[in-house]
């Protein structure tokens, strides 16, 4: 319709005589070719939307504008006339130039590059994040531009670092103050695109604090006590520990943050050679402990080497010498009551041992503390418990607290009984020789007993006053009984 109307209006020029006239067409691109990699994804170069064009202009193309970038972002092509006129020839006489003119736009986009895909066929966005070790200071959340570990993360592409809040911002849990993180545990970073980028990355990293470092350091505290060995068992069934995170104040938890292997030998524990399970502990002694550490708080490469002390329930203290006679008096069963802690760095409070405690009791079999046949008996308020046969064995100590009741029943023939227990360590609930749940039960009632005491009371009891070698000895009774069995009429006083 376009090309009639023209040849009408030349014609109609035409015949009125010679001219020269000027006649204007509608620009039109008949066809494009479009780069083959379109559509495009930032990759940092140059891209060219239209590689080639054909006008309806038949002198020139026309000129095209915004058909590159970089960037991501949207475009838009234009491609315009540059048509300087085209001579049409009617007849001889009759000549027009026709001039194409407008302008035809097409719209393109660079996409963002997702930092999240790991598919692209030429680069992808490589994100790395390092665990951290607890030095008790904040941490940056800063990249790592040179490839070490000193660093939270590395975000790179092509081999370059990208830069935070331009191509990216980062966000992460827990923030001890903006931008830093500080506590031993897990932390959460998100890394979000900008720009030329796009996309969400998750990641977790952990601070961990090194068992092997110094208490100091850590603040990580082991307490150990002494493992006791319970009657009729052959081996322990659980290990008795407690760590404590003095920094966060925190209790440590097995399984959770830590993990234990046992052996005989610190060298051993040092070089994890020869591990032994817990059922494998089977005898008095000292053994070694190595706790590790557990992810995310604790480093587990790492572990801290504590001894430790199995000690049998039920011991019987070594003979006394008297008067450079040794065995002049009878060894004392005692049971251990309270466990210690031998080793001052596994004590609560770190500094120095702390002793166990025991009592005098009857063996574990239900038979008198002593000999039934011994005349004497001296209870020291110390004892001890020698953890093997050899001289060079571990030696416990432990304060003697007390008596159970009955400790003594079965020994007749019994005459002198010194109990060396401070007052204000233990105290008799009873004096009462003749009830079954008293410490003297049993106990003849012509034996005198000696004890600490402020109230000076019962029958053949005699208390001592002050310290040696200025003992002050009271009795409130004493009474001399004519035979053995003590059924005869007392002496008068």
């Amino acid at each position: 319709m376009k090309k009639n109307i023209f040849l009408t209006f030349a014609l109609a020029l035409a015949f009125v005589g010679t001219a020269w006239g000027q006649t204007a067409d509608h620009f039109e691109v008949t066809s494009v070719t479009i780069s083959d990699n379109y559509p495009f994804v930032y990759d940092g170069t140059e891209k060219t939307y239209i590689t080639s064009f054909v006008d309806n202009c038949s002198i020139s193309d026309g000129e095209i504008t915004g058909n590159t970038a970089t960037n991501a972002g949207d475009y838009t092509a234009t491609i315009s006339s540059i048509c300087h006129g085209h001579p049409i020839v009617v007849s001889s006489t009759d000549t027009y130039e026709e001039f194409h003119v407008g302008s035809v736009s097409y719209n393109w986009t660079i996409l963002p590059r997702n930092i999240s895909k790991t598919d692209y066929t030429d680069y992808n966005v490589s994100i790395t994040v390092h665990n951290q070790k607890w030095t008790g200071s904040e941490i940056e959340l800063a990249a790592d531009v040179s490839d070490t570990d000193t660093k939270v993360y590395s975000i790179k592409f092509k081999g370059a670092e990208l830069v935070k809040g331009t191509d990216y911002d980062v966000y992460t849990t827990i923030e001890s103050s903006t931008g830093k993180i500080k506590d031993e545990g897990r932390y959460t970073i998100v890394f979000v695109g900008k720009g030329n980028f796009t996309g969400t990355v998750t990641k977790t990293i952990e601070v961990k604090k090194d068992m092997s470092a110094s208490e100091a350091t850590t603040g990580i505290h082991f307490v150990i006590p002494e493992q006791i060995l319970a009657n009729g068992s052959t081996s322990l069934s659980e290990f008795n520990i407690e760590v404590l995170d003095k920094k966060s104040h925190a209790t440590l938890h097995e399984g959770e943050d830590y993990t234990l292997k046992f052996y005989t030998t610190e060298e051993n524990a040092n070089n994890d050679t020869e591990a032994k399970t817990l059922n494998q502990i089977t005898a008095q002694g000292k053994y070694f402990v190595a706790i590790y550490g557990v992810a995310p708080k604790y480093d587990e490469a790492t572990k801290a080497v504590k001894p430790f002390y199995l000690v049998n329930e039920y011991q019987t203290t070594p003979a006394p010498t008297v008067d450079g006679i040794t065995d002049a008096l009878p060894q004392v069963t005692m049971r251990i009551t309270k466990a210690g802690y031998p080793d001052g760095t596994t004590a609560p409070e770190g500094t120095a041992a702390i002793r166990g405690e025991m009592v005098v009791s009857r063996t574990a079999d239900g038979k008198a503390c002593i000999d039934v046949m011994s005349e004497r008996c001296s209870v020291s308020k110390t004892a001890i418990a020698q953890l093997g046969t050899e001289s060079t064995s571990p030696i416990l100590n432990y304060n003697v607290v007390g008596i159970k009741e009955g400790a003594f029943a079965g020994c007749a023939v019994l005459r002198w009984l010194n109990i060396d227990i401070a007052a204000e360590t233990w105290t008799p609930g009873s004096l009462d020789r003749t009830i079954i749940d008293s410490p003297f039960a049993g106990v003849p009632k012509m034996a005198l007993v000696y004890l600490f005491g402020n109230t000076v009371t019962g029958e053949n009891y005699v208390y001592k006053f002050g310290t040696s070698p200025n003992l002050d000895y009271r009795c409130a009774q004493y009474r001399i009984y004519e035979d053995l069995s003590g059924q005869q009429t007392q002496f008068s006083e």
